[in-house]
């Protein structure tokens, strides 16, 4: 695994309190200097703390407009207004670090979905015997586990089942060419991926409800490859 960018470059890492502390978040901030907050506000005021000390790098993730569109759409007018109450926080925050470089940028994309472009993978029980292992990955990006004597009426079967919602592709193929990041691939990767991948179409999710889960209901999903969630914003504010 890639090592943290903190562990050659000083820093501190501003995350809400729920994640703070979360596997995830120790991995990703390394040696970091780790703060939580609370409230929006509370997050610009470490980041204001930050500019008080000497140089060095702070990273800051904000995740309330993300649950809000998860949770009702992206073209939610809560999701326009929150939006819109981050940017004036934020205008404050880059007339407060007029000597800062200050970068804005996103992890990804959504898209909106609807109950009438959900896969429901239990309704497919063919299907469901063709896996060795439940769905894994996102329900954008499904990766399928597949016992080797049923791959091929996997493929027949998504080919000419599901072919107005997704395409199986190889998770091989993805990794040779690239879709999970530069650099060599780590050799965990391949046991993570599974054997095909459902790249979903337009809109489109599949999910799998396990013994003991909710049943799936998000508005806004992100996780596949189309254009509104692969491209992100990128605003760099210099003094």
């Amino acid at each position: 695994a890639q090592p943290s960018l903190f562990t050659e470059v000083p820093g501190r890492v501003i995350n809400p309190a729920h994640i703070a502390d979360s596997p995830y978040s120790r991995a990703c901030g390394g040696p970091a200097e780790r703060r939580a907050y609370q409230t929006l506000e509370e997050m610009f005021e470490l980041l204001r703390d930050a500019l008080a000390g000497p140089p060095r790098l702070t990273f800051a993730y904000w995740a309330d407009h993300d649950a809000l569109c998860h949770h009702r759409g992206v073209g939610a007018p809560e999701a326009e207004a929150l939006l819109r109450h981050f940017d004036a926080r934020l205008g404050d925050f880059l007339a407060y670090a007029s000597e800062a470089v200050v970068i804005v940028t996103a992890d990804h994309g959504m898209v909106d979905t609807t109950p009438e472009r959900t896969l429901h993978l239990n309704n497919h029980p063919e299907l469901q015997a063709d896996l060795t292992l439940p769905l894994c990955g996102e329900p954008r990006t499904a990766f399928c586990y597949v016992h080797a004597e049923r791959r091929e009426h996997f493929l027949t079967y998504v080919g000419e089942r599901l072919n107005h919602a997704c395409r199986a592709v190889p998770s091989r193929e993805l990794a040779e060419g690239g879709w999970f990041g530069l650099g060599p691939a780590h050799p965990e990767l391949q046991h993570r991926i599974g054997d095909y991948t459902l790249l979903m179409h337009d809109g489109w999710v599949i999910t799998e409800r396990l013994p003991g889960e909710r049943p799936f209901a998000q508005v806004g999903v992100h996780g596949g490859v189309s254009r509104a969630e692969m491209e992100v914003p990128l605003v760099v504010a210099k003094g």
